[in-house]
């Protein structure tokens, strides 16, 4: 009998991991016996192959609410069922240590083999055995810009601070580190870690005697219990304080799985173009495993021509289904949307008002909408405190308590903000109308929200800002539309005032004064197409700058850094 047992949490049949010291084990099999059908392949192979958390002392029917902590609990009560290990642990189906110590972070596997996986991870019986081999516990930390913030942006702020008012009343030796731990930013996710059994003993009366209580004062018939990372990370924390433990920190691995991403585009523009770009930035954005679901959601029926032309941008990806829907008078785009999606639990509602930066395989399951049902962008930005109001150009939705409690209007309190690190919302980098920001270079601006996910332009647009610095990324997708589409007037006309004020910006910028200049002229074509509109070269008026003034402009670009890198290359070309 191995003196490791790591505990592997499954709900569903997945890649299989099982041997002398990993053990999968069915978390809330007591619910499965009652909702599947025991004859259907799922619910065989999960009995055949897995241990269960319904024997002896447990809480296997609490699964919805406690999740993986009824595998735990199983354990604790259940421990020679185990053998009685000298140290137990916890991972999850397709997350798993990485036996190397001292690392953060998280290795993620995109196309998963698990022929070599065990190498991948450097794990084996032996090596596992002697990496834990004179140690205490090995714990998994994950860095996040605030413990507290990290959870309150996603999930409801009265849940923690209840939790954190039972930690102190139940166990008032852990009030100080509490306070730190939620003023800091280190944090364990996911419950994972290998203890000692008489630290394991002491984890789960700390941890459940929290979740215990917590139970007693807070209905628990709609909610998942994400406190419980929170209240283990408040045992973690304390743990690394003790300088006699011994201890190591180890990253954890991500198996990518292919879940179909469910998205709804909202065209809200009369004109076809933006919801062209928007849709252009989803699918050049993702990979090409991943799989898109997508419904073009109108108040009107398209036309024909506008459905082909859609289809033609969708074309070249592959792993995408395109089809559309028509929102009538009397409903909202919410209720047309859960409609559409009618057998779907989740949903990403975007909008011609939004850009997708980055693939959204990991993003979709991962983003919470089980605290606030319809989770949403703000629609006047994280920076603005007074209002809290979500938009509709940028929300998930859980689908089946939209579709029970008829949630079809997206702000109320079962609506919530989507964490700050998923989304960038144009107002929080930039000033309307301007195109110089004081702290950073325009580099700098379009750089900071490179790796977010999506891009919200919540009080301007692209096509009547085009210098703003985040409407870089709207037209660079734009230089990628597989078809030509006429430009509207009405965007041309706004461009010309816009780029009129912005030149004497830039003009007050290089010669002081009024910054008065030559005012633009609109003699826009309306039959021009982007492909004219790219084939020329437009005027650059900082060519005709001095010598001084060119290098303000640049500077006033780019930064000071990237301002004496460039001198120092002219320098030596001379």
């Amino acid at each position: 009998m191995s003196k490791l047992k790591l505990l592997i949490c499954y709900h569903k049949p997945a890649p299989l991991f099982k041997d002398n010291i990993l053990t999968p084990i069915h978390v809330g099999r007591a619910v499965a016996r009652k909702k599947m059908d025991p004859q259907s392949d799922n619910y065989k192979w999960l009995m055949d192959n897995l241990i269960g958390d319904d024997t002896g002392e447990n809480i296997s029917e609490k699964n919805s609410s406690y999740n993986e902590m009824t595998s735990l609990y199983w354990a604790w009560k259940n421990y020679d069922q185990l053998g009685n290990p000298e140290y137990i642990g916890m991972m999850h189906y397709r997350r798993h240590f990485v036996f190397h110590e001292g690392k953060k972070g998280e290795l993620r596997f995109d196309k998963f083999d698990q022929s070599n996986y065990y190498d991948q991870i450097n794990y084996s019986e032996e090596k596992a055995e002697q990496f834990v081999e004179g140690l205490d516990y090995v714990v998994h930390m994950g860095t996040v810009d605030n413990v507290y913030k990290h959870y309150t942006d996603s999930h409801k702020k009265e849940d923690l601070d209840e939790a954190i008012a039972i930690v102190k009343e139940l166990h008032p030796e852990y009030s100080e580190i509490c306070d730190e731990y939620f003023a800091g930013n280190d944090s364990n996710f996911c419950n994972m870690f290998i203890l000692k059994k008489e630290l394991f003993f002491e984890y789960c009366e700390f941890v459940f005697s929290v979740l215990e209580e917590f139970e007693k004062r807070v209905d628990l018939s709609e909610k998942r219990l994400f406190i419980s990372e929170r209240v283990t990370g408040i045992f973690f924390a304390k743990l690394l304080k003790n300088k006699d433990l011994k201890y190591k920190i180890v990253p954890i691995s991500y198996i990518d799985a292919p879940i179909p991403v469910e998205i709804a585009l909202i065209k809200k523009e009369e004109s076809l173009y933006p919801i062209a770009v928007s849709l252009t930035s989803i699918l050049s954005s993702k990979k090409d495993e991943s799989i898109y679901n997508i419904s073009i959601v109108s108040d009107c029926e398209l036309s024909d021509y506008q459905k082909t032309v859609l289809l033609r941008c969708k074309k070249p990806y592959e792993n995408v289904n395109l089809s559309f829907a028509t929102k009538n008078t009397e409903e909202s785009y919410i209720e047309c949307i859960e409609k559409t999606f009618n057998n779907k639990k989740k949903c990403l509602v975007l909008s011609d008002y939004t850009l997708v930066l980055n693939d959204l395989s990991d993003f979709f399951p991962t983003v919470s909408a089980d605290d606030y049902f319809i989770v949403g962008g703000p629609k006047y930005g994280f920076n603005e405190k007074s209002v809290k109001e979500i938009t509709d150009d940028a929300m998930v939705l859980n689908l089946g308590q939209v579709r029970a409690k008829k949630l079809y209007q997206p702000n109320g309190i079962h609506s919530g903000y989507m964490a700050q690190y998923y989304i960038t919302v144009a107002t929080d980098e930039t000033k309307e109308g301007t195109i110089f920001d004081p702290w950073r270079s325009r580099q700098r601006v379009i750089d900071d929200s490179s790796w977010k996910r999506i891009l919200f332009y919540n009080s301007w647009t692209p096509w009547d800002n085009p210098q703003e610095p985040l409407s870089y990324y709207w037209w660079e997708i734009a230089k990628k539309l597989p078809v030509t589409i006429k430009f509207p007037r009405a965007f041309g006309d706004q461009l010309i005032v816009r780029l009129n004020n912005q030149q004497k910006q830039v003009n007050e910028k290089v010669y002081g004064g009024d910054g008065e200049t030559s005012q633009l002229t609109n003699s826009y074509d309306s039959s021009q197409t982007i492909e004219a509109s790219q084939s020329e070269t437009p005027y650059e008026e900082w060519r005709d700058y001095s010598m001084l003034g060119k290098l303000k402009f640049y500077y006033d670009h780019n930064g000071l850094k990237q301002t004496i890198i460039y001198c120092g290359k002219k320098y030596i070309r001379r």
